[in-house]
């Protein structure tokens, strides 16, 4: 640019492969596009002070993967695929612990669990062996104290415990 800073640069790295880096006007790189271990392609953006904060990949299965990180560079929310071939989506406080998660059950079913900012599951939705959906409220030790669902002749069923789950 004018100031005589690089704004841009596309060559070959060390395993062959090609690559590309965009920076600002004051010479922070930006955005990358590489490839990565396995031949696949990665686009990595940083913030204006050049800290990465997205990352769209490939999982080890293949997978498409979508990562973001908040400005102090701490993983906060993915997007991927599990090892079944169903979505995930994981969400993270701002340190890191995570504190939702969305995901597929064994079956194919829709999945929810929520935790406390200490990582501990406090409430969970998903389907139950009747077909019907469940909530499940768990105390900050993580014991099981209500459930609300669908019995097997789809009323209504609502079960509490005491703190030990009892």
């Amino acid at each position: 640019n004018d100031q005589g800073l690089r704004v841009a640069g596309f060559g070959v790295d060390p395993d062959g492969n090609g690559a590309l880096d965009v920076f600002n006007k004051d010479g922070v790189r930006v955005t990358g596009v590489s490839v990565g271990p396995d031949g696949s392609g990665v686009l990595r953006v940083a913030n204006k002070d050049g800290v990465g904060v997205g990352l769209v990949g490939v999982g080890l299965d293949g997978d498409g993967a979508l990562a973001v990180f908040n400005k102090d560079g701490q993983l906060v929310g993915f997007v991927g695929v599990a090892p079944d071939g169903s979505g995930v989506l994981r969400v993270a406080n701002k340190d890191g612990v995570r504190v939702t998660g969305v995901s597929v059950d064994p079956d194919g079913n829709g999945a929810l669990g929520v935790a406390n900012k200490d990582g501990v599951l406090v409430a969970g939705v998903g389907m139950n062996e009747y077909g019907g959906g469940e909530l499940k409220v768990f105390n900050k030790d993580g014991v099981g104290v209500v459930g609300v669902g669908v019995d097997p002749d789809g009323s209504g069923g609502l079960g509490v415990s005491n703190k030990d789950g009892v």
